[in-house]
């Protein structure tokens, strides 16, 4: 800037000199050609230089006296660069500062997209935004004040009503009263009552001149506020952000919605605690061309998408044991302590069992196992099965069953073989299984969704692949049949004492309880969409991932089961390289939007993963409400924070985070004059000395209101204002209503939303009569900034 100061007073000077030496010599036509302005010949600046070589022989007093503008105008600009030299600043305790717009553009949060982290405007839209505050703190006293006099007028008037009700009762009692009489007390009274019970609310109108007129004004400074373009900072980096923000702060309205109503344009997974982000924001995404999926597990309605986790275990590849492994350590996890003691590793271990017999089961003895399995399959598994009915000598004893259901021990004309059926216990049910053939002679036919063709496909697997796969196993010696990892735990299991293994089965059992409720059992049953979708589908897909808060205990397992494998897959192959440069496999980037990241529990394997997901196009957007949160689950030296580039910090209401902020801020120096004096009407002496002092202290971070601090690692903390994404034109236009039911990527059968979306367009065809609006609003702004306008 002070660069450009001196180059702008030079050419001021030129150009001065220029005109003064054309006007001496009246305009020569040897000067060259002049352009007009309002009638009047102006040259450029340059030509001074020109004529000085040309004509300084010719006129050399002429130029004498016109040099004095270029002096004058040197001196100027010295002047200028001396006064705006910047002072020194004094480090010697500390050299921390705020950032200023220079530093936004280092650290990478000037971006037409990205996630969007804060708001810097300039001093005329931060004057507006300052007073439309003032005004709504102003007009929201004035209001309380004027509801506290209603309700002493209203409690007076209802005193009034209630002692000529008790009087006109007092009248009825008297025995000398006439009939007539009586029923003119009567009604008397009705009326009186029906006016008690008559509920009247305060209407600022009321107070024409002394609470209206704030109000009035507050709206119209509001709606000329929406229709400023504010400047909001946005992180579009590949580094991941972490915030700080405890209940009710404001990160939803000013982090959430604001990235989620398109400042985010690539793939996104929401935690979306009580479905407010989806209501909000996921009408606008969807007219943005992503596909918009919501999974609510305890959803009744058909509005969600379903989702079986099994289905993401690749069944016949080398992954298959490593997947359903992972899968069944989160499974066993349920509390999300993040370490299993010596019952929970054996439960996960019981867990990856039966999950791979089930898969594989489904696929050779269909007859038994119709249907895909799911998680309500693998609980109710670990409880009883019904297994066939063999003799003492293995052999399989069978039943002849006719069209009624009437089943024989002979064969019996109309009547079909088949085995006997028998219930038995988990473990009793192993022994049963220790000679199932997962992979018959013949082989078995696997189902699988194919990405490029956007269906299933189905490929042939044998005992020789299956022999290939496992090259060690000893037990497809005398089992060539059975899959090798489900025979070797099928005999551990059975060969464990009575107590230990009844305890590890218990323990599996209250691992796998919450997935026998019938409403999460059918949203598990299927999969709608799978973890491959949200970085490989055809468009960019947001996920909402919905949970009431008093499901958010018991479902917390199954979304720390999502985000895993999400990471887990996504993360095995970081791309291709050609010419020595890397190409990414990915087609769309994903953002974890992890709101109140600390209720998914211990998620130790995914916060491990930080520090290189970034690089596979997997972006981490944590928030919590304090430092202690975080301490308390993953331990004091855990390093979630330290794998964020970027932290934000809101007006914490705890000590530990407030002081954490303080020393992330560092120290400044400063100057601290004392003054002293040696008595009575002495001379006091006055000396100054320097100090160091916090950027911030804890306690004024405490008092942070309407601002927050951006810290990034390599740049000083930058102190700016939040968002509000209801008081902005910008974002209110963007409100649209969410989808009556979550899109699908994988079409199952789903009558339930059928149903759904048939009623939705039912509906829609109805003529509608515009919802009422006040005048002041401007297109799908409310009151409260909150309702969304309709399509």
């Amino acid at each position: 800037m002070r660069v450009y100061i001196f180059l702008m007073s030079l050419l001021i000077g030129a150009w001065m000199a220029t005109q003064k030496l054309a006007e001496m010599l009246a305009y020569n036509p040897r000067l060259g050609t002049p352009f007009f302005f309002q009638g009047k010949p102006y040259y450029m600046p340059w030509d001074y230089v020109k004529w000085y070589f040309q004509f300084n022989d010719e006129i050399p007093l002429a130029f004498k006296e016109t040099n004095l503008y270029i002096l004058g105008a040197v001196v100027l600009a010295l002047i200028i660069l001396i006064l705006t030299l910047p002072k020194k600043q004094d480090d010697s305790h500390g050299s921390a500062r705020w950032g200023t717009y220079e530093d936004l553009a280092k650290m990478e949060l000037i971006s037409a997209g990205g996630v969007v982290v804060g708001q810097r405007d300039n001093a005329f839209i931060r004057a507006v935004t300052g007073l439309m505050r003032r005004l709504d703190t102003l007009q929201k006293e004035k209001v309380a004040y004027a509801e506290m006099g209603f309700e002493r007028r209203q409690d007076k008037k209802k005193d009034a009503l209630m002692n000529r009700i008790t009087h006109i009762s007092q009248q009825l009692a008297d025995e000398d009263v006439s009939t007539e009489d009586q029923k003119k007390l009567m009604q008397q009274r009705s009326v009186l009552e029906e006016e008690l019970q008559r509920i009247q609310s305060y209407d600022p109108k009321d107070d024409l001149f002394t609470v209206y007129p704030f109000v009035a004004l507050y709206k119209r400074i509001v709606k000329f506020h929406a229709k400023i373009a504010h400047f909001y900072l946005r992180d579009n980096s590949n580094k991941h952000l972490a915030v700080i923000a405890p209940t009710r702060s404001g990160k939803g309205v000013g982090l959430i919605i604001p990235t989620l109503l398109g400042g985010w344009k690539s793939s996104v997974i929401v935690n979306d605690i009580k479905s407010e982000n989806w209501g909000v924001t996921a009408g606008f995404r969807k007219r943005m061309g992503h596909t918009v999926i919501k999974f609510e597990p305890t959803a009744t309605d058909g509005s969600t998408a379903r989702w079986n986790p099994l289905d993401e275990i690749p069944i016949g590849t080398p992954e298959e044991v490593s997947a359903a492994q992972n899968l069944a350590y989160t499974l066993a996890d349920y509390e999300g302590k993040g370490k299993l003691d010596h019952w929970g590793s054996n439960a996960a271990v019981v867990i990856t069992t039966v999950i791979l017999h089930l898969k594989y089961a489904h696929f050779s003895d269909p007859e038994h196992y119709p249907h895909p399995p799911t998680l309500y399959d693998v609980a109710s598994f670990m409880k009883s099965n019904t297994v066939g009915m063999v003799d003492d000598e293995g052999n399989p004893v069978y039943e002849w069953v006719d069209a009624d259901g009437n089943a024989y021990d002979n064969p019996t004309e109309g009547a079909e073989k088949m085995q006997k059926l028998e219930i038995k216990g988990f473990v009793e049910s192993l022994e049963d299984m220790m000679n199932f053939e997962h992979v018959p002679d013949d082989g078995i036919e696997i189902r699988e969704w194919d990405r490029e063709q956007g269906g299933y496909v189905s490929r042939r697997y044998t005992p020789e692949d299956m022999r290939n796969m496992y090259p060690l196993a000893s037990t497809l010696d005398d089992s060539p049949n059975m899959h090798p990892i489900i025979c070797q735990n099928f005999r551990e299991i059975a060969a464990k004492p009575d107590n230990e293994c009844g305890s590890i089965v218990s323990t599996a059992n209250t691992a796998l309880k919450e997935y026998l409720d019938p409403t999460l059992a059918r949203n598990t049953s299927v999969s709608d969409f799978c973890v491959d979708d949200l970085m490989n589908y055809k468009r960019p897909v947001s996920l909402y991932l919905v949970t009431p808060p008093s499901d958010l205990l018991r479902l917390a397992p199954i979304f720390r089961l999502f985000f895993e494998m999400m990471v887990k897959h996504h993360a095995k192959k970081i791309g291709t390289y050609e010419g020595g440069k890397a190409k990414t496999i990915y087609k769309h980037k994903c953002l974890f939007l992890m709101d109140e990241f600390s209720s998914l529990g211990n998620l130790k394997s995914f916060a491990s993963t930080l520090s290189y997901i970034a690089g596979y196009g997997m972006k981490v957007f944590l928030i919590n409400q304090g430092l202690p949160q975080i301490n308390d689950i993953y331990g004091k030296d855990n390093q979630i924070l330290m794998n964020c580039h970027l932290q934000i910090f809101y007006a914490p209401n705890d000590n530990d985070t407030a002081k954490y902020a303080e020393s992330l801020l560092g120290n400044k120096t400063i100057t601290v004059e004392s003054v002293s004096d040696s008595g009575f009407l002495s001379k006091k002496s006055y000396s100054k000395s320097q100090t160091g002092r916090a950027l911030m202290t804890a306690d004024e971070i405490k008092r942070l209101g309407d601002q927050e601090i951006i810290v990034a690692s390599g740049s000083p903390p930058i102190l700016t204002d939040k968002v509000k994404y209801y008081e902005s034109g910008y974002f209110l236009s963007r409100l649209y209503d969410a989808p009556a039911a979550s899109d699908i990527i994988r079409n199952h059968p789903y009558p339930e939303r059928d149903m759904l979306l048939a009623k939705g367009q039912k509906s829609s065809a109805k003529p509608k009569f515009p919802a009422f609006r006040p005048q002041w609003i401007g297109n799908g702004v409310t009151d409260a900034g909150t309702v969304v306008r309709k399509e």
